[in-house]
């Protein structure tokens, strides 16, 4: 290396072979790891036809001043310079090191090389997480199959597995029928239907079948929960507005009795316990109807019903007769029946106020009256309930604000039996009669209006509007009041009842007499 004055004078100097000054000048212009790479393999290809070569070109970029003060000093010093060496040993050494830089250099890419391949086949042994059903082969094939295009089909030969590896042509239309008898028949239209006519009966018959009308479904599927969602935040609005009165309703899981940290309980049947629980959006309102399977284990239609009606009668019905709209998910028997239709319809004629049913769509039916449902889970955890009767003290102290939770513990005489037919104006809820029409499954709405005339309308649709329904209702008064339901308290299972005399022995005495007369 070398150090020039403002005159170009050598001032100085370190000694060095012409190979590293060659090197070390080019590493210097370089701007990045690449090009420096690039120059060393330059230089070490440069350096095969000798060093002298090499140290005349990098002496070459040089001044003339320069070159003639360095090689007048490299010529009188090189005597005194105790590490000289000549330059054939230089030219041996540094092919010698060039040979293992090029082995290195190699044994590395090959290296790489191998890595590299391991970390594809890595990559194409790597399962996916979800896997794509589209993108078998089968799959493939059969949706082209279906689509009226060539594909793969399977063969099977002699004492071999079945493999999918021949080639087959696509689906073609026979001809049109010429039978004798489809032309003369008058229920028969073979000859009507053109070539492009059957050509595209194939073609859509696929694509219904490869999927088309599954995606179409789940689009409305999404579609219908989205305007569901949107209709129940237009009436939580219109519930603090004061116009309506916005329900919301839901059975909670089944809860058991006697329910205490003891292995034996795992092995035997308690009583089921449920609660039917009402939310009201505007008020935080909440009521909670609790009743065990030995006072009725019967989950009917009219359980629910009674539940409903007790609770709309003594909340909601007001002098101002503002309209009430209840939401709930579709269970059948629960919340969308003709039973409970035809006496709400019953209520409303005999109050005057206008009723409406709307269901959430199914699989996205969160409600208000789910959180009741969390906390009365959430405060049960830790706590042994030994009597049915336990779950309403637990549900009271649930909540303090606005208001605890009102809750009743229902015996066997508080049901009412809704289902009889003398008290049914309409015999049926479906808004359809023949087949492919629709059903009681499809309604989204239920209005149920006292004037100017009893009826019940609804819809399919939350935007379409409502429809009658097609079947003549009866004329039937108005009923003030429905015969019981049952006439003694629910008899449980003999074994259910063995098993609640074994539980004795992890119970207080004191609930003994409860569970011995269940018989």
């Amino acid at each position: 290396m070398y150090e020039l004055d403002e005159n170009g004078v050598l001032i100085n100097q370190t000694l060095l072979n012409p190979l590293e000054i060659s090197i070390n000048s080019e590493l210097e212009q370089s701007t990045n790891n690449l090009e420096r790479s690039e120059v060393m393999n330059d230089l070490l290809d440069n350096n095969e036809t000798g060093s002298e070569s090499v140290r005349s070109s990098s002496l070459e970029k040089n001044d003339g001043v320069v070159e003639q003060n360095y090689q007048s000093t490299y010529d009188n010093e090189k005597d005194n310079d105790l590490d000289y060496q000549p330059e054939s040993e230089i030219n041996n050494n540094s092919s010698d090191s060039e040979d293992s830089e090029m082995i290195d250099r190699t044994e590395n890419v090959n290296l790489d090389a191998e890595i590299g391949n391991q970390e594809e086949n890595n990559k194409a042994r790597k399962r996916r997480l979800v896997a794509n059903s589209e993108e078998w082969k089968r799959n493939k094939n059969k949706k082209l199959r279906l689509e009226g295009k060539p594909y793969l089909g399977f063969s099977k030969k002699k004492g071999e597995k079945m493999k999918q590896d021949t080639q087959r042509v696509e689906r073609r239309l026979k001809e049109t029928c010429k039978s004798t008898k489809c032309k003369k028949s008058t229920k028969r239209f073979c000859q009507q239907f053109t070539e492009e006519t059957r050509q595209k009966f194939l073609v859509n018959f696929g694509t219904k079948r490869i999927g088309v009308k599954e995606r179409s479904q789940s689009g409305k599927h999404i579609e219908n929960k989205n305007k569901a969602r949107e209709e129940k935040i237009k009436g939580k609005k219109l519930a603090e507005e004061g116009k309506y009165i916005v329900l919301t309703m839901d059975l909670q899981a089944v809860k058991l009795s006697p329910y205490v940290p003891a292995g034996k309980l795992y092995f035997k049947t308690n009583l089921c316990c449920h609660n039917f629980t009402i939310y009201d959006l505007a008020t935080r309102d909440v009521a909670c109807y609790w009743f065990s399977e030995d006072q009725n284990s019967d989950l009917c239609a009219s359980t629910f019903t009674t539940c409903i009606i007790d609770h709309l009668e003594s909340k909601c019905i007001t002098e101002s007769k503002v309209p009430i709209i209840i939401y709930s998910d579709g269970c059948g028997f629960q919340n969308r029946n003709k039973v409970l239709a035809n006496a709400l319809l019953n209520l409303a004629m005999k109050h005057e106020v206008t009723i409406y049913q709307k269901y959430l769509e199914l699989g996205h039916t969160q409600m208000e009256c789910d959180s009741v449902h969390n906390l009365i889970g959430r405060k049960l955890k830790n706590r042994e309930i030994l009597l049915p009767s336990d779950y309403c003290s637990v549900s009271r102290e649930c909540r303090v604000t606005p208001r605890p939770y009102e809750v009743k513990l229902l015996e066997f005489n508080f049901f009412k039996n809704y289902a009889e037919t003398k008290h049914l104006r309409y015999t049926s809820l479906r808004p359809g009669k023949r087949a492919y029409e629709p059903v009681i499954n499809d309604i989204r709405c239920i209005r149920y209006t006292a004037l100017p005339t009893p009826e019940i309308t609804v819809k399919l649709s939350y935007e379409e509007p409502y429809i009658s329904l097609p079947v003549r209702p009866k004329s039937i008064s108005v009923t003030d009041s429905y015969p019981p339901l049952l006439s003694a308290p629910s008899k449980i299972k003999k074994s259910k009842w063995e098993h609640l005399q074994e539980l004795k022995s992890v119970l207080p005495k004191d609930t003994h007499a409860f569970y011995a007369n269940k018989m």
